[in-house]
């Protein structure tokens, strides 16, 4: 069954499709976008268990074949989702007329539940665009985009995120924790930040482009004083400048007087130095610019307050519950192995379990303060990492590939990770295990970690 929907300008077709349906969508005049990426005229995009929200600036006429809940909203948000890309723009260009400052460090936070993942696609859309290379950054391990639950990754986007496929799985960074709940292991998660953070402050270092495209951070939700203690440690943590709270005040009121740490950059002497040794002589206008650019170097050495920025939730946000998010959680594992449409057949492998180094993360309860004596802490470690034996409780669990050199702890809880695979069955007798994996090929390293994931697919 197909239906035709006529959009006014500024107006949005938001779709609420069910795992079970599949439904087409094909745009047949006008122009329209899905998360901020454009569709393409008369293409046909396919779409299953997903919340689709069509916006058109200038009005269009879509086709909807197939069953689903659906309805036109006035798309009042877009605005101002507009208005901060344009800011940020901003930023970046400035970033790239003065080699001192850098692109927009960007978070997104808010409750569950507020459009925290949607806002993210769309700013990174709009900036790749405007021909810039952000990195995104997922630190959200329940339902990560760029990579499996119970990861946090780091991805630099240089191409559009398409509407029906989502992010491409090329090139993450990956930091495998082995839990979908940050709470588990609260030192661990932030150890793993503070990694991904180091790796991409090297990366911004040597690479034009992300200097200045600068970062979009998509975090867990913040509902408890727990969430927003760690909520501030990742904004010091990454040098976030800019976070966008949607949909509560009270959050940005709490966030309202945080300040960055001094940036490690060239300071005044040195700028002083470099200007006597130029034997250039500069025309009146280029003292001036140069000028300019010492101003804003200045004021970047100084402690420079958080910026927050408040927007309101999107009316098409869905309220996801549990049980949809441990759907979703399947999802993402089927879209790892399989491919994000399905178009992969992975390898079923067997190999001997001589030779590997299995290892799995104990997530170690710490006993409250007020069961220790006054002044004294647990010395029971909370980060911890043990070597196992291949038995049967293994099967269906989530391996990660380890590139650690070494079995020492730290190598092994801080290196990051080549890729996955999913144990089917362990054979004690014949001391064999089999797995599946996205590649055919030997595995990178004999060196495979486990945490808490299991997946058993349908």
């Amino acid at each position: 069954m197909t239906k035709v929907h006529t959009l006014k300008e500024q107006q949005e077709l938001r779709l609420e499709i069910s795992f079970e349906e599949t439904v087409k969508v094909q745009l047949m005049t006008g122009t329209a976008e899905v998360f901020g990426c454009e569709l393409l005229e008369r293409k046909e995009y396919t779409f299953t268990g997903c919340k689709v929200p069509i916006f058109t600036w200038h009005g269009c006429t879509i086709t909807i074949t197939g069953e689903c809940t659906n309805y036109i909203g006035e798309g009042v948000e877009m605005f101002k989702y507009l208005n901060t890309h344009t800011a940020l723009e901003n930023i970046r260009k400035k970033a790239r007329e003065n080699t001192n400052l850098n692109g927009p460090r960007v978070l997104i936070t808010g409750p569950p539940s507020c459009g925290k993942n949607s806002l993210s696609r769309i700013l990174l859309n709009y900036a790749i665009r405007m021909g810039n290379s952000p990195l995104f950054v997922d630190l959200d391990p329940n339902q990560n985009e760029i990579g499996v639950p119970g990861t946090i990754n780091v991805m630099p986007m240089n191409k559009p995120i398409y509407p029906n496929e989502g992010y491409s799985l090329a090139s993450p960074l990956s930091y495998f924790f082995g839990s979908i709940n940050c709470s588990d292991n609260l030192d661990y998660y932030k150890i793993l930040c503070q990694k991904l953070a180091q790796s991409i402050d090297e990366r911004v270092e040597l690479d034009e482009a992300a200097r200045t495209s600068g970062i979009v951070v998509n975090t867990i939700g913040c509902i408890e004083k727990s969430g927003l203690d760690l909520l501030k440690f990742i904004i010091k943590t990454f040098g976030i400048e800019y976070v966008i709270v949607i949909g509560d005040e009270r959050l940005s009121n709490m966030l309202s007087n945080l300040t960055l740490e001094p940036k490690k950059i060239k300071k005044e002497e040195e700028i002083k130095n470099e200007k006597e040794e130029e034997n250039e002589i500069k025309t009146e206008k280029e003292e001036e610019k140069e000028g300019e650019k010492e101003k804003e170097t200045k004021e970047i050495i100084e402690p420079k307050k958080v910026q927050i920025i408040q927007l309101k939730k999107s009316g098409g946000v869905v309220v996801i519950d549990e049980k949809e998010r441990k759907t979703i959680r399947k999802i993402l594992y089927k879209r790892y192995f399989y491919g994000i449409t399905q178009n992969l057949k992975p390898s079923s492998m067997s190999t001997s379990w001589d030779g590997l180094g299995l290892f799995k993360i104990k997530y170690l309860e710490q006993a409250p303060e007020g069961a220790l004596p006054f002044g004294k802490r647990s010395k029971l470690d909370p980060i911890n990492v043990k070597r196992i034996s291949p038995s049967s409780k293994l099967d269906f669990h989530i391996g990660a590939i380890s590139f650690a050199k070494s079995t020492k702890k730290e190598d092994l809880l801080t290196t990051n990770i080549a890729g996955f695979i999913r144990i089917t069955k362990v054979d004690e007798k014949r001391r064999r295990i089999t797995y599946i994996s996205p590649s055919s090929r030997t595995l990178p390293s004999q060196i495979i970690i486990f945490g808490q994931l299991t997946w058993y697919s349908d």
